[in-house]
């Protein structure tokens, strides 16, 4: 019988491991160990630098489009006024965005179409985007993501998604946040639709009523609350 040392692999109390040999059972070990070390060791994406949330700038746009830019499109407003910071001409991404593709039926395949690289992820393809494609951004481009509270998609696209306070760690409602959101909103407004054309006119009073009025802490827990008895079902 071969000789354990003080290995303590046990060959000589389970003589059916003998076949194998104590040093391969001790290789073996060190190799699942190494494995099990490899598999834990996550490596930290790297994060964007520009201080602009491209993920929250892509909530804001959805918003955007559906309930601001067509609304308008269909009155026959034609044109935007200059400065005005909801133009799409001026989204910081807005460009970038329309130059990614995605494969379909994948999750993993992204490609951009002003050099034709492939990334494994849209977060590595974003990450691009800013290493090599600033230049493609208007130069007084508006960070879309500054108007989250507007649209209240600051959590994502659900409405009801804002913490509780202290929830996640995340902040609770503020009414100073709401303030600064609602004369965002309503300076956005004043730009973009001038009160002198009566179809600018009658949607300038309409977003200002449904948004801009709406910023308030105790306005927006009461539409939060609805929303989610909308989605809780019915037994």
């Amino acid at each position: 019988m071969a000789d354990c040392g003080s290995s303590g692999c046990g060959c000589g109390r389970r003589p059916q491991l003998l076949r194998f040999g104590c040093r391969g059972l001790l290789a073996a070990s060190a190799m699942a160990a190494t494995a099990s070390a490899v598999k834990e060791r996550v490596v930290p994406r790297t994060e964007m630098t520009n201080p602009c949330s491209r993920a929250t700038s892509r909530h804001v746009r959805k918003v955007l489009e559906k309930e601001i830019l067509k609304p308008v499109q269909k009155a026959g407003v034609a044109s935007w006024p200059q400065g005005c910071p909801l133009d799409p001409a001026r989204d910081l991404y807005g460009h970038q965005e329309k130059q990614k593709q995605k494969k379909r039926g994948s999750t993993t395949n992204w490609t951009c179409n002003i050099c034709q690289k492939v990334f494994k992820s849209e977060h590595y393809l974003d990450l691009h985007m800013e290493r090599k494609h600033m230049n493609e951004a208007p130069a007084t481009g508006v960070c879309l993501a500054d108007y989250c509270e507007v649209f209240d998609v600051c959590y994502g696209e659900a409405k009801f998604r804002r913490p509780k306070a202290g929830e996640n760690g995340l902040p609770a409602c503020s009414n100073a946040t709401m303030a600064t959101a609602r004369r965002r909103c309503q300076d956005g407004l004043n730009k973009c639709l001038s009160l002198g054309d009566e179809a600018s006119r009658k949607l300038h009073s309409k977003f200002s009523r449904h948004f801009c009025q709406m910023l308030d802490c105790r306005i927006r827990e009461e539409q939060h609350r609805e929303n989610h008895s909308e989605l809780m079902p019915v037994v």
